[in-house]
C-alpha cells in the first residue's frame, strides 16, 4: 500500500519514481508535527524547476517567527533553483499563523515576472468563499492552490467547516469562477487540486469560454489516486500534476490516515 501512495523514502527512490512518472511533480516530505527543515531544504536542493509543497508545522509552528524563517531559508534557495513552494494549510488551529507567514512570503518574493510561493485555501471552511476574496484584493500576484480540506477529523469540533459536502462543492465552485475572473487581467497562478470531475471541467471551460490559452488553470491529484481523471484531463492538454509524499513509511501515517478519511471507498477497494 505505501508505495502506491508514498513516492519513495529517500530523495534518490524518489527521483527514480519521478522519472517514471507520466505527470508533473508536486514534492512533499511527509513528515509533520516536528522541525524536518534539514529534510525540506535538502529537497529544495535537490530538484530543480520543481513545484514542492511544505507543511509549516514541519517547519517550527506553532512558533511563527521560527517557521516564518525556515520557510523564508527555503524560499531562498528554490529561488535560485527556478522551484515553486506550495505552502499547507493544515489544521483549523494553524490557520491564522499559516496565513500570516504566507502573505509575507508572497510579499517577499513573487512579482509579475515569477510566481514563486503559493497560497491553499481550502473550501470546506464555511467563510472560504470571503477568505478567498479578502486574500485577492490584497495581492495582485500571488500564486493559489484550490482545495477541498483535509483535516476534517481535526477541524469538525471547531464548528468553521461547511455542514454538508454540496456545500463544501458550492464553495470550492464559486473560489474557481472568482479566479477565473481574477486570473484575466492579473499575473498569477492557479492549481485547482480536486478529484472532483465536475470542478476540474468548470474550470477548463471558463478557460475555454475566455479564451485562455497561456494562464490556464493548473490540475493536481494525489498519487495512487484518480489516475482515470488526471489522464482525461492530460488528453485534453491541460497542465496536470501529481502530489508524490516522500520520506520513511513511519512519517507517512498521518498523511495516510487522512487520505483514508477522505477516500474511504478506494482503501475499501484496496483491502477486499
Amino acid at each position: 500500500m505505501f508505495s502506491r501512495f508514498i513516492g519513495g523514502r529517500s530523495l534518490t527512490s524518489l527521483g527514480r519514481r519521478i522519472q517514471k512518472l507520466k505527470y508533473k511533480p508536486i514534492i512533499d516530505y511527509v513528515g509533520e508535527k516536528g522541525n524536518f527543515t534539514k529534510e525540506n531544504k535538502k529537497c529544495v536542493s535537490h530538484f530543480k524547476y520543481s513545484f514542492i509543497s511544505l507543511k509549516p508545522t514541519g517547519l517550527g509552528l506553532p512558533n511563527i517567527e521560527k517557521t516564518y524563517e525556515n520557510c523564508l531559508d527555503i524560499c531562498k534557495i528554490a529561488e535560485k533553483n527556478n522551484n515553486k513552494i506550495l505552502i499547507d494549510a493544515e489544521n483549523y488551529l494553524s490557520k491564522e499563523k499559516i496565513n500570516v507567514i504566507t502573505d509575507e512570503l508572497i510579499n517577499e518574493f513573487n512579482s509579475k515576472d515569477n510566481i514563486l510561493v503559493y497560497k491553499t485555501i481550502q473550501a470546506y471552511y464555511k467563510d472560504s468563499v470571503q477568505d478567498l476574496e479578502q486574500f485577492l484584493s490584497k495581492h495582485n500576484n500571488p500564486g493559489i492552490k484550490l482545495v477541498r480540506g483535509a483535516y476534517i477529523s481535526e477541524d469538525n469540533k471547531y464548528r468553521v467547516l461547511c455542514d454538508t459536502i454540496e456545500h463544501t462543492h458550492i464553495n470550492y465552485n464559486k473560489g474557481i469562477e472568482l479566479l477565473s475572473e481574477f486570473k484575466k487581467d492579473k499575473k498569477t497562478d492557479i492549481i485547482l487540486a480536486t478529484h472532483n470531475k465536475k470542478s476540474c471541467f468548470i474550470g477548463k471551460e471558463l478557460d475555454n469560454l475566455n479564451n485562455n490559452k497561456e494562464n490556464r488553470f493548473k490540475y493536481a491529484q494525489l498519487l495512487g489516486m484518480a489516475d482515470i481523471l488526471s489522464q482525461e484531463l492530460k488528453d485534453y492538454g491541460e497542465d496536470v500534476y501529481k502530489y508524490i509524499p516522500y520520506g520513511e513509511y513511519s512519517k507517512s501515517i498521518p498523511y495516510l490516515t487522512r487520505r483514508l478519511i477522505e477516500n474511504y471507498k478506494i482503501m475499501q477497494y484496496l483491502f477486499t
